[in-house]
């Protein structure tokens, strides 16, 4: 209709930046910015976003509002031709890519307390053939996806080594005084059971995965009022813990750090820094600091 297009999902695969939104997607290539293609408009279909990385990956809505349809595709960057495909389950609304390579995908499946995440299913991206499905509860484990068109958006949980890595539910300490604790659990993308791996983030310590570096899991520990968070490495092997970064215990920094919760702000360690952001900006009170 001639207006401009909003594209809520961003990203990035084998030089093309793909853009989706609820009005249809595209891409473009980074280099030039030459617009490579857009999905063909037929079946009702259309591409509700991208999962970008070592392979590209969209979540196409088919059918009808009542009964729609999610197709997980794997698509050639350069072309958008379809590599291989994976049918949802009918009814299932809105899925996130965790991984994709390998293809691990994210949905809500039934009525559930889950945040966009109730399941997830490993996906053979050569054939299209589901793997195993592992179902990820809301009473037992922290992990959540925001769903709809931003796809990639995850939370508590990350995939490396054929294993998909998920922050538990808090529960009491071991100690039995006050002060809550969890643990990071692993599951195998092969046969769906758990590996019987388990890094504790210790008395008073919560701990969320927030992304893998090489064959180790990077995760953030959120501290309990008088400590500073930290960041470690979780072996993948032996999933003996290393402690890279502790933030300082001081007033200033425990006040804004504490309100930046794992689950909802945007917290990345690169490079030996730890970035952490509210996802909104919102006006200073006179008591904030910074």
């Amino acid at each position: 209709d001639g207006s401009p297009m909003r594209f809520d999902n961003l990203t990035v695969s084998g030089g093309t930046v793909a853009a989706g939104g609820t009005r249809g997607g595209t891409a473009f290539d980074i280099e030039t910015g030459k617009q490579l293609w857009v999905p063909k408009a037929d079946d009702g279909c259309y591409d509700l976003g991208y999962a970008g990385g070592e392979k590209l990956v969209t979540v196409r809505k088919c059918g009808s509002y009542d009964k729609p349809q999610l197709h997980i595709l794997t698509i050639d960057p350069k072309s958008g031709g379809v590599i291989s495909e994976y049918k949802m389950a009918e009814g299932v609304e809105y899925a996130s890519v965790i991984s994709t390579e390998p293809l691990v995908v994210a949905a809500e499946v039934g009525d559930t307390d889950s945040i966009g995440l109730s399941d997830v299913f490993s996906i053979d991206n050569k054939t299209g053939k589901l793997r195993i499905r592992i179902s990820v509860p809301a009473d037992q484990f922290e992990a959540r996806c925001s769903g709809v068109t931003t796809i990639e958006q995850c939370k508590g949980v990350v995939v490396g080594n054929d294993r998909l890595y998920v922050e538990t539910k808090q529960h009491d300490g071991s100690n039995g005084s006050y002060g809550q604790t969890n643990e990071i659990v692993a599951f195998d993308l092969a046969t769906g059971k758990q590996t019987g791996q388990r890094a504790d983030a210790g008395d008073r310590y919560t701990m969320t995965p927030l992304r893998m570096d090489g064959g180790n899991v990077i995760a953030y520990k959120r501290p309990p009022y008088d400590k500073g968070g930290q960041i470690v490495s979780i072996d993948g092997g032996t999933f003996k813990e290393t402690e890279l970064l502790e933030n300082p215990a001081s007033r200033s920094v425990r006040d804004v750090e504490t309100r930046l919760s794992p689950q909802y702000s945007e917290i990345i360690y690169s490079q030996g820094h730890l970035y952490m952001s509210a996802v909104y900006a919102s006006e200073l009170t006179s008591t904030d600091t910074r």
